[in-house]
């Protein structure tokens, strides 16, 4: 049962931000899950919900990625939990404006259409306007992630699709390392850019991406991130993957996992107390032009061309064994990879190891139900590839 908030429409009167009678205690990870599975959801809307991924700053507020009908026919919105119900003010001032439904589960929790997106919302809809000209026919939503991006295919009235994205943040930066790797062969070509409303239209490449490198096609992976780390990009203003980023990320990744699991905590502290050490020296060296997040689905693969890489807008200074590390660390997690292949990288293990504790927590945010389970064994295949 929910209220509808803005738009005209009434509904019942509100349930608050609970399950039955039960409040959500957002200090609890498995209270959180249990509030906000997709039957509790769908029992507190009163329309089939779906939760598809969890972004938890524990004991203050809960981002989720869901699915139903939030009044614009397009079936993807967000959910917001806030421990102090007057956060939720601003988006219903943004849904009457908008002449949206919000979808208010109580004192502290709703959930919205992505149009009503808190970051993404001006660029959507600048860029709603121009999918109903003359120079569309269609498009698809291929990627929602509530405030970091939307992904979409558009299909031009001329021939041919265009992969468009709206992002939290786009920047001149941004723009100069999709043109390098463009240039270099790497990627798709950049053909229009909004920096005013974080809109990015791009080549759509040909091909396909998937879970996990092909074994037969790993040697080529590695080589299209060996010339991504060769390419020149002195003087950007990109992020730097540096100690203090590795030192911040890797207390981050600490903390969720030791409130996610208490009884793992000793583990995951030794194991954070050993990493900053393994990779010191790797952190030493020159830096240079990375990824960011690399992995086999920002890859896509085409028969007859050398892969292409995607999703840039991470790409910083660091070490390439960052990316390296990254890419391995999602094989091993796939049951693609069994043990670490034998490459010229320093403190590669260690890479690995910080990029597995990094994803740790993956089970929990995407609702698989043995998440304990599943963060427990890559915690423990963190500390067996670091000795």
């Amino acid at each position: 049962m929910v209220v509808l908030l803005a738009g005209g429409q009434s509904a019942p009167q509100p349930l608050a931000a609970r399950r039955g009678n039960m409040m959500i205690n957002l200090a609890d990870p498995q209270a959180i899950r249990r509030a906000l599975s997709d039957q509790a959801l769908t029992q507190m809307a009163g329309q089939p919900i779906g939760c598809h991924y969890l972004r938890v700053k524990p004991g203050t507020s809960v981002w989720g990625e869901i699915s139903g009908d939030f009044g614009d026919g397009l079936g993807r919105g967000w959910l917001y939990v806030h421990a102090d119900p007057l956060k939720a003010n601003k988006f219903r001032q943004r849904a009457e404006r908008y002449g949206l439904p919000l979808l208010a589960l109580g004192s502290g929790a709703i959930m919205g259409s992505m149009a009503l997106d808190p970051v993404l919302h001006r660029g959507w809809r600048v860029l709603r306007r121009r999918l109903s000209g003359e120079a569309t026919t269609g498009w698809s939503l291929l990627k929602y992630r509530p405030g970091r991006r939307m992904v979409l295919r558009v299909e031009e009235r001329h021939g041919g699709s265009v992969l468009v994205r709206v992002l939290a943040r786009c920047t001149p930066a941004y723009a100069a390392v999709v043109r390098l790797v463009h240039q270099a062969g790497l990627g798709a070509a950049l053909q229009r850019m909004d920096t005013r409303h974080h809109i990015v239209s791009l080549q759509w490449l040909e091909g396909e991406t998937a879970g996990s490198v092909p074994a037969e096609r790993l040697e080529e992976s590695l080589f299209a991130a060996a010339r991504l780390h060769a390419l020149h990009a002195d003087g950007l203003d990109l992020p730097h993957y540096d100690a203090s980023w590795f030192a911040q990320t890797l207390a981050q990744a600490e903390r969720t996992l030791c409130w996610l699991l208490p009884t793992l905590r000793h583990q995951v502290r030794r194991l954070a107390e050993r990493l900053p050490a393994a990779v010191a020296d790797s952190l030493r060296r020159s830096p240079g032009l990375v990824h960011g997040d690399f992995s086999a689905d920002q890859i896509v693969w085409h028969a007859r061309r050398r892969p292409r890489l995607i999703d840039v807008d991470r790409a910083g200074y660091g070490q390439p064994v960052m990316d390296i590390g990254s890419l391995l660390a999602v094989e091993m997690l796939q049951g693609d990879l069994r043990s670490l292949p034998a490459l010229p990288y320093p403190a590669l293990s260690a890479w690995v190891a910080y990029a597995l504790l990094q994803r740790a927590a993956e089970p929990y945010r995407y609702g698989d139900e043995n998440w304990q389970d599943a963060l427990q064994a890559r915690i423990q295949q963190a500390w067996a590839v670091l000795e």
